[in-house]
This record gives C-alpha cells, sequence and structure tokens, in this order.
C-alpha cells in the first residue's frame, strides 16, 4: 500500500510531474507518453483539430463513418491527463494504474491551492487496470477491487464496458452500446471521447499540447453535464452565464498524487510543494 499527497503542479510542467511511459520501457509503445482526456469534446471545437475520419461504433454491433470525432459524452469528470510509468505486467497484459497517485491529474474544482480536488478523493477505490486484447489490439478498462487485497486474480476484474481505441492521434475512450444499454435498461448508443497523446513517449510535446494548453487556461467548462458532488461551484453565474459550468479553479495548476515521503521520485527529478496527504491503494 502507497500514500500519495494531493499535491498541485503548474499547468505548464506536467512531463516533470506525471509518471509516464517513456520510449523503451517494457510497456507496449502505444500507452507511451502522457494523455489529455478531453472529455468535454474541447478539441472539436478548434479549426487546428486532427483528421480523426473512422469507423466508429453506435449501437450494439454496428459500425458507421465520422468525418470526424463523434464525441458525445453526456457528462464529464474533473479528470486531466494520465501516465503509464512503471505499471505494466507482461504476464496479465494489463496496466495497474490507482486513479489517486501520480499517474492521474484533475482538475481543481474547490479553489484550496494543492488540495482543491474532489475527484482525487474519490478516486482511491481500487485500480483501473488497462487490458489489452492481443487479438483485436482494444485496450478493456477493468476495474480491480481493494475489498481482496492488491493481487487480485486477473479473471475477477469488472468489466464495465469501457474501452480504449488505439489512433494514431491517442485513444478513443469508448463506453460500449451494450454497457449502456445495461446501465440504463433501454437501448443506447455508445458514448465517447478523445484522448489525446500530449507529450511522447521522449518528453517531447507533440501538437495536441497547445490545445490542452488552452483548455486549461479556461475556468468555464461546456459540457452537457458535470457531477455537481466534484464541481461545487459548478452553477457559479461566472460561467452559467455563457452556457457552461465553474470547474477550473487551480489558477495555472492542476492536481496530482506525490508518493509521500519521496521528494524526488517524479521522473523528473523534481520535488512537489507540499501537499494533503491521503491514503493511496
Amino acid at each position: 500500500t502507497s500514500r500519495y499527497l494531493q499535491t498541485a503542479i503548474p499547468n505548464d510542467e506536467v512531463e516533470q510531474y506525471v509518471n509516464f511511459a517513456r520510449t523503451g520501457d517494457s510497456i507496449p509503445s502505444m500507452f507511451h507518453g502522457i494523455f489529455w482526456m478531453d472529455q468535454t469534446g474541447y478539441y472539436q471545437t478548434r479549426p487546428d483539430r486532427p483528421d480523426q475520419a473512422d469507423q466508429y461504433e453506435t449501437l450494439t454491433g454496428q459500425m458507421e463513418w465520422f468525418k470526424t470525432f463523434p464525441h458525445n459524452l453526456k457528462g464529464a469528470a474533473a479528470e486531466l491527463l494520465v501516465g503509464f510509468g512503471g505499471t505494466w505486467n507482461a504476464t496479465t497484459q494489463c496496466a495497474k494504474v490507482s486513479p489517486r497517485s501520480d499517474h492521474w491529474t484533475y482538475a481543481n474544482t474547490t479553489g484550496m491551492p494543492g488540495t482543491g480536488s474532489i475527484n482525487f478523493l474519490l478516486g482511491g477505490a481500487g485500480f483501473a487496470q488497462f487490458c489489452l486484447d492481443s487479438a483485436t489490439g482494444i485496450i478493456k478498462l477493468l476495474h480491480q477491487t481493494c475489498d481482496f487485497g492488491e493481487n487480485l486474480p486477473k479473471e475477477l476484474y469488472q468489466d464495465t464496458g469501457r474501452r480504449l481505441v488505439p489512433k494514431p492521434w491517442g485513444f478513443e475512450r469508448l463506453n460500449l452500446a451494450w454497457a449502456m444499454t445495461k446501465e440504463y435498461d433501454m437501448p443506447k448508443i455508445a458514448q465517447r471521447y478523445a484522448m489525446y497523446r500530449i507529450v511522447d513517449g521522449e518528453g517531447k510535446r507533440t501538437p495536441h499540447y497547445k490545445a490542452y494548453s488552452d483548455f486549461m487556461r479556461m475556468r468555464c467548462w461546456f459540457a452537457p453535464g458535470v457531477n455537481p458532488k466534484t464541481a461545487p461551484h459548478e452553477l457559479d453565474t461566472e460561467c452559467t452565464s455563457q452556457g457552461g459550468f465553474l470547474i477550473n479553479l487551480g489558477n495555472g495548476t492542476q492536481v496530482i498524487g506525490q508518493p509521500s515521503g519521496d521528494q524526488h521520485a517524479l521522473r523528473g527529478g523534481r520535488g512537489h510543494p507540499s501537499g494533503n496527504d491521503r491514503a493511496g491503494n
């Protein structure tokens, strides 16, 4: 069991703090770098968005062609970045990531310096297991509970219909149509958002970094909905007057987990400022 400090880091220095997989690491290259979870679909509003014409799942077993990425996530979480450094298990073919660690970052939704992410506190109920299906090349995003210890057999991981489909620009993060139908007990189309590689395995920023950087300068998020439990100021008139939600209150920072007691455990060799101690997984 590890412990992490909830810590503020600069939005424009994330490659110094996020624990990401690098070129030459044993994990497959599709996991290399840092990925931005564009849950609001912001990048799709920009003329510099990448070419994403492709087939995408709509209904169960049905694929359709789209000229642009068909972002249709109904609610955005205040999650930002994910990296996969040191997480690969060659036996299970899974990358084991704690959402409350130095692999995952969140927007500061409360405005409290260093400890402003409610999502960070809620993200500790188990592990995310990113398991590669070698036959299809698709990654199953499974959930591993901590109820029976950290070494739970793979066959006991929970499958809730979440997938990552590798793309030239990163991943299509997909909620399968059958899973949506089961959850709502009526036929539902698949939901998706895009995850963009903003830093590559060499630690260099990609062309997608600028969209991420511009997004992080915005206090208002424009999405169909957010979880009000994690965004207490969402209905502030500053953003509702524009049709959005007040989410990003980090004043140039976001929240990550720093390994407790180790100020130099980061890839960039930098220590964090002091943070708020929370139990890890």
